[in-house]
């Protein structure tokens, strides 16, 4: 009995260094409350969470589900999330922030001598999400966030001409826009529901249009797009761009996955800018500026159809070593850059 005892002395005095560092299994952002939620096994004892070495607060700790604050923006909006507790740190996991400009403009007209009217509507919007493979279903649903705004101008032309100024919901406390959706995970699409900004200066409630499917992946592209559309009554166009996601999970997938090209390069910053000189045709490029933690800075559309020195504007006073990924018709170059 005395060795039964010493035994089991220490299996229980031993049991701690059996137990399991925190993981992360997803997250999800609730813009409404700003907060994150964020699932996995963390263990019952609270310990601490932080997204690019800005420590959050947390609402509630369980062992299954971590409930943070969520700053809206600046620091610690988005990034690398690690939850850490006496047992160690956990996976590293991102929380993406996309980002994108969403027009339409209209334009009604009426007989030779009637009116003429014309509405433009303009959201800047964006919202977090983790997009990662979470293993459980390919498809939730979203919602802007509360830095996101809507600028509408409206002019209207008859006899007595008549201008009204433009809006901006966000300098508005009576004025709002509403935007949700659904991410696919499975196809990488967004689904936007319909787009709706509240305006009592423009009487009343507008609801535009539904967006099309944006495809989107995790390396950080979102595809834009542009319609134009005539009825005869009316005329205008409907266009998604300046489309971009920070912090996207898979930029180690884009450099290191693809194979690189052997063609004559060089890569050199000069002014504040990249140049790129290539000896023989590229074809149609795109060149992606990233930051050392994945975050997109900045990304060109490059004509290298023919011989010549290209060149990216990388003015931004924040940039310091960046990432070059330049996708081309003939494979993937990569170089780290140091301004």
């Amino acid at each position: 009995m005395k060795y039964v005892g010493v035994i089991l002395g220490f299996i229980f005095c031993a049991s701690p260094l059996f137990a399991q560092a925190p993981s992360i299994s997803y997250m999800m952002a609730d813009e409404a409350k700003s907060q994150l939620q964020i699932h996995g096994s963390f263990g019952n004892t609270p310990g601490t969470v932080t997204i690019e070495d800005t420590t959050l607060g947390i609402a509630s700790w369980s062992d299954s589900l971590i409930i943070c604050s969520l700053p809206d923006s600046g620091q610690g909006a988005g990034g690398g999330v690690v939850v850490q507790t006496a047992m160690g740190k956990s996976n590293k996991r991102m929380l993406s922030i996309f980002s994108m400009v969403i027009d339409r403009t209209e334009s009604d007209y009426e007989g030779v001598n009637g009116y003429v009217h014309s509405l433009d509507v303009r959201w800047k919007i964006n919202w977090r999400a983790d997009i990662n493979y979470r293993g459980i279903t390919s498809q939730f649903s979203f919602e802007i966030s509360k830095t996101s705004y809507g600028l509408i101008t409206y002019v209207y032309s008859s006899k007595r001409d008549a201008q009204y100024p433009s809006l901006d919901s966000a300098n508005k406390s009576d004025s709002s826009i509403t935007l949700k959706g659904i991410m696919d995970l499975k196809f990488h699409i967004i689904h936007f529901s319909l787009i709706s900004l509240y305006s009592p200066d423009f009487n009343g409630h507008i609801v535009d249009y539904q967006i099309q499917g944006i495809p989107f992946d995790t390396t950080g592209v979102i595809t834009g797009y542009k319609e134009y559309y005539d009825n005869g009554y009316s005329k205008g166009y409907d266009s998604v761009y300046n489309a971009k996601i920070l912090f996207p999970p898979n930029l180690k997938s884009t450099v290191y996955q693809q194979f690189q090209i052997r063609d004559p390069i060089k890569i050199w910053t000069e002014d504040c800018s990249v140049k790129i000189k290539s000896e023989t045709p590229l074809g149609t490029s795109t060149a992606s500026l990233y930051s050392i933690d994945g975050r997109l800075l900045k990304r060109t559309k490059l004509d290298v159809s023919s011989p010549g020195v290209f060149t990216i504007d990388a003015s931004d006073p924040h940039i310091h070593f960046v990432i070059l990924v330049l996708q081309t018709e003939k494979g993937l170059i990569t170089k780290k850059i140091l301004f």
